[in-house]
Protein backbone atom coordinates (compact mmCIF):
# COMPACT_ATOMS: atom_id res chain seq x y z
CA UNK A 1 0.00 0.00 0.00
CA UNK A 2 2.33 2.92 -1.58
CA UNK A 3 1.12 6.16 -1.89
CA UNK A 4 2.88 9.16 -3.70
CA UNK A 5 1.94 13.00 -3.23
CA UNK A 6 1.01 15.72 -5.87
CA UNK A 7 -0.87 18.91 -5.75
CA UNK A 8 -2.94 21.20 -7.47
CA UNK A 9 -4.21 24.76 -6.63
CA UNK A 10 -7.53 22.91 -5.44
CA UNK A 11 -6.85 20.03 -3.77
CA UNK A 12 -3.91 17.37 -2.92
CA UNK A 13 -3.27 14.39 -4.46
CA UNK A 14 -2.45 11.05 -3.42
CA UNK A 15 -2.01 8.96 -5.93
CA UNK A 16 -1.67 5.06 -4.84
CA UNK A 17 -0.43 3.48 -8.29
CA UNK A 18 3.17 5.07 -7.63
CA UNK A 19 4.12 2.01 -7.43
CA UNK A 20 2.48 0.22 -10.64
CA UNK A 21 3.51 3.47 -12.59
CA UNK A 22 7.24 2.31 -12.61
CA UNK A 23 6.67 -1.00 -13.40
CA UNK A 24 4.64 -0.40 -16.45
CA UNK A 25 6.37 2.43 -17.91
CA UNK A 26 6.09 6.57 -18.27
CA UNK A 27 3.30 6.69 -20.84
CA UNK A 28 1.11 3.67 -19.55
CA UNK A 29 1.37 4.80 -16.17
CA UNK A 30 0.19 8.50 -16.84
CA UNK A 31 -3.25 7.17 -17.87
CA UNK A 32 -3.21 4.78 -14.83
CA UNK A 33 -2.58 7.36 -12.22
CA UNK A 34 -5.52 9.74 -14.06
CA UNK A 35 -7.76 6.78 -13.69
CA UNK A 36 -7.43 6.13 -9.93
CA UNK A 37 -6.04 8.71 -8.07
CA UNK A 38 -7.76 9.67 -5.06
CA UNK A 39 -8.02 13.70 -4.69
CA UNK A 40 -8.22 15.33 -1.00
CA UNK A 41 -9.71 18.93 -0.95
CA UNK A 42 -11.65 21.56 -0.70
CA UNK A 43 -14.97 22.49 -2.64
CA UNK A 44 -13.73 26.16 -2.50
CA UNK A 45 -11.08 27.35 -5.44
CA UNK A 46 -8.27 28.05 -4.91
CA UNK A 47 -7.31 29.88 -7.97
CA UNK A 48 -4.20 31.50 -5.82
CA UNK A 49 -2.41 27.85 -5.69
CA UNK A 50 -0.32 26.80 -2.76
CA UNK A 51 2.63 27.69 -0.75
CA UNK A 52 5.53 25.45 1.43
CA UNK A 53 4.80 27.14 5.04
CA UNK A 54 7.09 25.01 6.84
CA UNK A 55 9.54 22.44 6.54
CA UNK A 56 11.70 20.07 8.28
CA UNK A 57 14.27 17.54 7.68
CA UNK A 58 11.14 14.73 7.55
CA UNK A 59 7.61 16.89 7.34
CA UNK A 60 6.76 19.96 4.91
CA UNK A 61 3.90 21.81 5.65
CA UNK A 62 1.72 23.04 2.21
CA UNK A 63 -0.75 25.51 2.42
CA UNK A 64 -3.83 27.04 0.37
CA UNK A 65 -6.25 30.34 0.68
CA UNK A 66 -5.80 32.45 3.27
CA UNK A 67 -6.39 32.46 7.39
CA UNK A 68 -10.16 32.19 8.43
CA UNK A 69 -10.75 30.05 4.83
CA UNK A 70 -7.83 28.15 3.33
CA UNK A 71 -6.45 24.69 4.70
CA UNK A 72 -3.48 23.13 5.30
CA UNK A 73 -1.46 19.68 4.74
CA UNK A 74 1.21 18.51 6.53
CA UNK A 75 3.12 15.74 4.90
CA UNK A 76 5.18 13.49 7.16
CA UNK A 77 7.57 10.94 5.47
CA UNK A 78 7.01 7.51 7.18
CA UNK A 79 3.43 8.42 8.08
CA UNK A 80 0.54 5.58 6.60
CA UNK A 81 -1.93 9.19 6.88
CA UNK A 82 -2.83 12.16 5.18
CA UNK A 83 -3.47 15.12 6.95
CA UNK A 84 -4.93 17.92 6.53
CA UNK A 85 -5.98 21.02 8.88
CA UNK A 86 -9.25 22.99 7.38
CA UNK A 87 -9.84 26.74 8.44
CA UNK A 88 -13.53 27.39 7.37
CA UNK A 89 -13.64 25.67 4.21
CA UNK A 90 -15.35 22.72 3.21
CA UNK A 91 -13.29 19.37 2.92
CA UNK A 92 -13.61 17.42 -0.83
CA UNK A 93 -12.66 13.54 -1.33
CA UNK A 94 -13.40 12.33 -4.96
CA UNK A 95 -11.84 9.95 -7.21
CA UNK A 96 -12.54 8.91 -10.98
CA UNK A 97 -13.46 5.35 -9.76
CA UNK A 98 -16.70 3.88 -8.39
CA UNK A 99 -17.70 3.10 -5.19
CA UNK A 100 -18.45 -0.47 -4.10
CA UNK A 101 -19.21 0.13 -0.25
CA UNK A 102 -19.62 3.53 1.79
CA UNK A 103 -20.32 3.73 5.92
CA UNK A 104 -20.33 6.23 8.35
CA UNK A 105 -19.59 5.47 11.53
CA UNK A 106 -19.55 2.04 10.90
CA UNK A 107 -22.94 2.10 9.38
CA UNK A 108 -23.60 1.08 5.65
CA UNK A 109 -24.71 3.79 3.51
CA UNK A 110 -26.06 4.73 0.52
CA UNK A 111 -24.20 7.07 -1.52
CA UNK A 112 -27.30 8.36 -3.46
CA UNK A 113 -26.94 12.20 -2.56
CA UNK A 114 -28.56 12.23 0.78
CA UNK A 115 -26.83 14.29 3.28
CA UNK A 116 -25.33 11.69 6.36
CA UNK A 117 -23.65 12.88 9.60
CA UNK A 118 -20.94 11.20 11.30
CA UNK A 119 -16.59 11.56 12.10
CA UNK A 120 -15.49 8.09 10.46
CA UNK A 121 -16.13 7.88 6.59
CA UNK A 122 -15.15 4.20 4.89
CA UNK A 123 -15.15 3.94 1.18
CA UNK A 124 -14.20 0.80 -1.31
CA UNK A 125 -13.61 1.28 -5.02
CA UNK A 126 -14.24 -0.80 -7.86
CA UNK A 127 -11.23 -0.06 -10.09
CA UNK A 128 -8.34 0.06 -7.83
CA UNK A 129 -9.54 -2.43 -5.11
CA UNK A 130 -8.47 0.24 -2.90
CA UNK A 131 -10.44 0.80 0.83
CA UNK A 132 -9.59 4.54 2.23
CA UNK A 133 -10.80 5.76 5.81
CA UNK A 134 -11.25 9.18 6.63
CA UNK A 135 -11.46 10.54 10.06
CA UNK A 136 -12.33 13.86 10.72
CA UNK A 137 -11.78 15.78 14.10
CA UNK A 138 -15.43 17.26 14.33
CA UNK A 139 -18.71 15.69 13.47
CA UNK A 140 -19.04 16.56 9.74
CA UNK A 141 -22.20 16.41 7.71
CA UNK A 142 -21.26 14.97 4.04
CA UNK A 143 -23.36 14.42 0.56
CA UNK A 144 -22.06 11.19 -1.29
CA UNK A 145 -22.53 10.98 -4.91
CA UNK A 146 -21.08 7.90 -6.86
CA UNK A 147 -21.81 7.36 -10.79
CA UNK A 148 -19.94 5.66 -13.22
CA UNK A 149 -17.26 8.56 -13.75
CA UNK A 150 -16.44 9.40 -10.09
CA UNK A 151 -17.05 9.24 -6.63
CA UNK A 152 -17.48 12.10 -3.78
CA UNK A 153 -18.08 13.23 -0.82
CA UNK A 154 -18.36 16.77 -0.11
CA UNK A 155 -19.29 18.53 3.22
CA UNK A 156 -22.23 20.75 2.98
CA UNK A 157 -20.50 23.36 4.73
CA UNK A 158 -17.59 24.92 5.72
CA UNK A 159 -15.25 23.28 8.45
CA UNK A 160 -12.80 24.06 11.07
CA UNK A 161 -10.44 21.00 12.14
CA UNK A 162 -8.16 18.59 11.35
CA UNK A 163 -8.99 15.28 8.87
CA UNK A 164 -7.11 12.42 8.22
CA UNK A 165 -7.12 9.66 5.49
CA UNK A 166 -5.28 6.20 5.10
CA UNK A 167 -5.29 3.56 2.66
CA UNK A 168 -6.30 0.48 4.62
CA UNK A 169 -6.32 -2.16 2.35
CA UNK A 170 -5.55 -2.30 -1.56
CA UNK A 171 -6.79 -6.47 -2.07
CA UNK A 172 -10.33 -5.35 -0.73
CA UNK A 173 -12.29 -7.66 -3.17
CA UNK A 174 -9.38 -9.72 -4.82
CA UNK A 175 -9.60 -7.79 -7.74
CA UNK A 176 -5.98 -5.60 -7.66
CA UNK A 177 -3.33 -7.32 -10.20
CA UNK A 178 -1.11 -5.52 -8.57
CA UNK A 179 -1.26 -5.93 -4.55
CA UNK A 180 -3.26 -9.49 -4.10
CA UNK A 181 -1.16 -12.52 -3.30
CA UNK A 182 -2.17 -13.75 -7.01
CA UNK A 183 -3.66 -12.63 -10.05
CA UNK A 184 -7.02 -12.09 -10.00
CA UNK A 185 -9.69 -13.85 -9.40
CA UNK A 186 -7.70 -13.96 -6.08
CA UNK A 187 -9.13 -14.38 -2.61
CA UNK A 188 -10.03 -11.02 -0.77
CA UNK A 189 -7.58 -9.96 1.78
CA UNK A 190 -8.66 -9.19 5.36
CA UNK A 191 -8.59 -5.66 6.55
CA UNK A 192 -6.51 -6.67 9.47
CA UNK A 193 -4.71 -2.95 9.30
CA UNK A 194 -7.54 -0.93 10.08
CA UNK A 195 -8.64 -1.36 13.80
CA UNK A 196 -4.93 0.05 14.21
CA UNK A 197 -5.54 2.79 11.84
CA UNK A 198 -8.87 3.26 13.66
CA UNK A 199 -6.78 3.43 17.22
CA UNK A 200 -4.20 5.95 16.45
CA UNK A 201 -6.28 8.32 14.21
CA UNK A 202 -6.34 10.62 16.70
CA UNK A 203 -2.94 11.63 16.97
CA UNK A 204 -0.67 13.31 14.03
CA UNK A 205 2.89 14.54 13.47
CA UNK A 206 3.34 18.19 13.41
CA UNK A 207 7.06 18.63 12.74
CA UNK A 208 9.96 16.05 13.90
CA UNK A 209 13.53 16.60 14.83
CA UNK A 210 16.73 14.93 13.88
CA UNK A 211 20.38 14.75 15.39
CA UNK A 212 22.77 12.30 15.48
CA UNK A 213 24.89 10.97 18.27
CA UNK A 214 28.49 8.99 18.04
CA UNK A 215 29.11 6.27 20.76
CA UNK A 216 32.88 5.65 20.58
CA UNK A 217 33.15 3.13 23.10
CA UNK A 218 31.18 0.65 21.10
CA UNK A 219 31.62 1.72 18.40
CA UNK A 220 28.36 2.56 17.09
CA UNK A 221 25.89 5.96 15.92
CA UNK A 222 22.52 6.58 15.99
CA UNK A 223 19.82 8.72 14.06
CA UNK A 224 17.64 9.88 16.65
CA UNK A 225 13.83 11.25 15.23
CA UNK A 226 11.44 12.97 17.82
CA UNK A 227 7.88 13.42 16.53
CA UNK A 228 6.60 16.35 17.49
CA UNK A 229 2.91 15.65 17.93
CA UNK A 230 -0.62 17.07 18.64
CA UNK A 231 -4.29 15.37 19.15
CA UNK A 232 -7.70 15.31 17.71
CA UNK A 233 -9.57 18.35 20.73
CA UNK A 234 -10.85 16.04 23.58
CA UNK A 235 -8.79 13.02 22.81
CA UNK A 236 -5.77 10.98 24.59
CA UNK A 237 -2.66 12.78 23.35
CA UNK A 238 -0.60 9.91 25.19
CA UNK A 239 -1.29 7.37 22.03
CA UNK A 240 1.90 6.94 20.92
CA UNK A 241 2.29 7.74 16.71
CA UNK A 242 1.58 5.53 14.50
CA UNK A 243 4.88 4.81 11.65
CA UNK A 244 5.96 3.18 9.07
CA UNK A 245 9.46 1.61 9.04
CA UNK A 246 11.27 0.02 6.47
CA UNK A 247 13.77 -2.94 6.33
CA UNK A 248 16.48 -1.24 6.79
CA UNK A 249 15.59 0.06 10.06
CA UNK A 250 15.10 -3.28 11.26
CA UNK A 251 18.09 -4.68 9.63
CA UNK A 252 20.33 -1.69 11.56
CA UNK A 253 18.28 -1.89 15.00
CA UNK A 254 15.78 0.50 16.36
CA UNK A 255 15.28 1.81 19.35
CA UNK A 256 11.80 3.44 20.91
CA UNK A 257 9.02 1.59 18.81
CA UNK A 258 7.06 -1.47 19.17
CA UNK A 259 6.09 -3.31 16.14
CA UNK A 260 2.13 -2.79 16.04
CA UNK A 261 1.60 -5.79 13.24
CA UNK A 262 3.81 -8.51 12.47
CA UNK A 263 3.06 -8.85 8.38
CA UNK A 264 4.20 -6.29 6.11
CA UNK A 265 1.59 -3.02 5.75
CA UNK A 266 3.05 -2.19 2.19
CA UNK A 267 5.06 -4.03 -0.01
CA UNK A 268 7.04 -1.41 -2.56
CA UNK A 269 10.05 -1.32 -5.23
CA UNK A 270 11.93 -0.01 -1.70
CA UNK A 271 10.88 -3.29 -0.46
CA UNK A 272 8.55 -4.37 2.49
CA UNK A 273 7.55 -2.09 5.64
CA UNK A 274 5.48 -2.45 8.78
CA UNK A 275 3.79 -0.23 11.14
CA UNK A 276 5.23 0.38 14.49
CA UNK A 277 4.43 2.90 17.33
CA UNK A 278 6.34 5.42 18.97
CA UNK A 279 7.13 9.02 19.14
CA UNK A 280 10.88 8.68 18.79
CA UNK A 281 13.06 6.46 17.11
CA UNK A 282 17.00 5.69 17.71
CA UNK A 283 18.43 3.89 14.97
CA UNK A 284 21.69 2.28 15.53
CA UNK A 285 24.48 1.81 12.86
CA UNK A 286 27.59 -0.30 12.91
CA UNK A 287 30.78 2.25 12.13
CA UNK A 288 33.43 0.55 9.89
CA UNK A 289 36.82 1.01 11.49
CA UNK A 290 38.98 3.60 8.87
CA UNK A 291 42.92 2.82 9.72
CA UNK A 292 45.34 5.54 8.16
CA UNK A 293 48.93 4.73 7.86
CA UNK A 294 51.72 6.97 7.02
CA UNK A 295 52.21 6.74 3.22
CA UNK A 296 55.26 4.60 1.93
CA UNK A 297 58.47 6.47 0.91
CA UNK A 298 59.57 5.57 -2.44
CA UNK A 299 63.46 5.82 -3.35
CA UNK A 300 63.91 8.32 -6.03
CA UNK A 301 65.24 6.25 -9.10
Amino acid sequence: MHAGFASSSTCARFDSRATDALRRGPRRARRARSRRQTNIGAAEDFSGGYHASRHDKLTVDLEWGQPGAGMRCVLVRGSPYVTCHYDGVSPSFNAPQMLERFSVDGKAVECDGREVTGRRFEVSFIQSDETWVLYTEYTVTVICLNDAARMSIDAVEPYSGTLRAAMANNCTAGRSAFHCKKRPPADPEEPVFVALLDEHAHVYAEAAEVRFSVDEAHGTGAVHYAWKKRAFNGTDETTPLLMVQMAHHWLAGVEGVELAYPTPFSVSLHGQSWLVAGDEWRVLYKLSLIHISEPTRRTPI
